[in-house]
């Protein structure tokens, strides 16, 4: 989901249009990444924080989103002016400033985050399957849904895959305004609802809420791409549109759902939903489906690029192996090539089909809601308030100015407590321990 993580078309597509992003489409870019499946975690989200603690935690990760993203950018810009580059990704930031250690923290969390979402996918659709159709089972819904993609997650060129993912948007927001008047058409709100829920609660709702709106780790392409970071603060200002308009979008529907579905909502809200507008429901649903599996590659070679990088066998380096071996027998040398190369090719499928099976497992035993907190909690919440943070003072450290130091210094720790705090909770709960 990161930078360097990004598929390396999409990657290079924003490199080749560097510049020239307006400030409109950065901004519809951004709640593109923002508006996703995830949304439909939030009224379960509520539930767990109450009203007054979800819509704080909310906001509170849109506030110190904002802070980590315009340092991200800062430091961005200084490592592309040290490099002559503009085209830095999150993991190139890392290496600048932390060195290796922090590279390598960027691709496992890139990877982890990827791999997550993706078997968050899987439990998505397997479940809304299962449910509008309870003759299936979800083990088979999951492996036919998995080995389905398996061509898919070969493909080279995914723009018509993110063509059709681009309505995904579309059919979420859709899905907002079907759950909302379904529920104020079919239900009463509910009398008693909490504010506030004791941390054990609250801690496991903090994730879906992360998943959501830390987008920092996939955001460097478009800063790349965007005509607004050629201007001091100007990017920075349509983040803080963007991410506070989806928030405040979110916590209403998050609270809305909470008040008329009540503390036993769903971590899938559409599925608490039946009877009335059946046609329309089906639909909702069916759209937010598509929208997943055509993601689902997307987010599949976002992964298996990076590790492709750091665990296949280099060609390049068969190559140069046989050029410089001084073989008599050039038949020897050919062999060598066409080794390393089927070597590289059996190491790829294996790192594919790997994560394929890794997902599938992942989207079997768990739910919807855990998936995205995990990922929340985990790499998200890592990548968007604890590595900015650190980059930010060890790359500026004689420059900053001491109010600057303490908002970097609570911003990390309290990434750090509250991410830790949540994953502690959400994985308790996976496991069955009741806290």
């Amino acid at each position: 989901m990161g930078g360097d993580s990004q598929d390396s078309e999409s990657t290079a597509l924003v490199s080749n249009n560097a510049g020239k992003v307006s400030d409109a489409g950065t901004v519809v870019t951004f709640l593109k990444m923002i508006m996703g499946a995830g949304g439909f975690a939030f009224p379960w989200a509520f539930a767990k924080m109450g009203l007054a603690g979800g819509a704080i935690a909310v906001f509170g990760v849109a506030a110190l989103g904002y802070i980590t993203m315009a340092e991200l950018l800062a430091i961005k810009r200084r490592v592309e002016t040290e490099r002559g580059r503009g085209d830095a990704s999150y993991s190139d930031v890392a290496q600048a400033t932390l060195g290796t250690w922090g590279s390598c923290v960027v691709v496992v969390m890139t990877v982890t985050s990827s791999l997550g979402a993706m078997a968050a996918y899987l439990s998505y659709v397997s479940t809304t399957l299962v449910l509008m159709y309870p003759v299936l089972h979800r083990s088979w819904v999951i492996a036919i849904t998995g080995f389905g993609m398996l061509p898919l997650v070969w493909l080279r060129d995914f723009s018509i895959l993110a063509k059709v993912a681009g309505f995904g948007t579309l059919a979420v927001v859709l899905g907002y305004v079907a759950t909302i008047a379904y529920a104020m058409l079919n239900m009463s709100p509910r009398e008693h609802l909490q504010w506030f829920t004791p941390m054990s609660s609250a801690a496991r709702g903090f994730g879906p809420i992360a998943f959501l709106l830390c987008i920092h780790c996939i955001s460097f392409p478009l800063m790349t791409a965007s005509r607004a970071s050629a201007v001091e603060g100007r990017f920075e200002r349509l983040f803080g549109l963007s991410v506070g308009s989806a928030a405040l979008i979110n916590s209403l529907f998050g609270a809305l759902g909470y008040v008329y579905f009540g503390p036993d909502v769903s971590s899938i809200v559409l599925n608490d939903m039946h009877g009335p507008c059946w046609i329309c429901m089906t639909a909702t649903k069916i759209l937010v489906c598509i929208d997943l599996l055509c993601t689902y590659p997307i987010m599949f070679s976002a992964a298996s690029h990076i590790l492709e990088i750091f665990l296949v066998p280099c060609d390049e380096g068969v190559h140069e192996t046989t050029t410089y071996s001084e073989t008599p027998d050039t038949e020897k040398a050919e062999g060598r090539i066409v080794d390393g190369t089927q070597s590289a090719d059996f190491c790829r499928q294996a790192i594919r089909v790997t994560l394929l099976i890794v997902s599938m497992i992942g989207g079997y035993k768990g739910s919807f809601g855990g998936l995205v907190s995990l990922v929340g909690d985990i790499s998200l919440t890592s990548l968007a308030y604890v590595l900015p943070p650190i980059m930010t003072m060890t790359l500026f450290k004689g420059d900053l100015t001491p109010s600057r130091v303490a908002v970097n210094c609570v911003t990390c720790v309290l990434g750090a407590v509250v991410g830790t705090l949540s994953a502690a909770f959400t994985m308790a709960r996976l496991l069955g321990y009741h806290v």
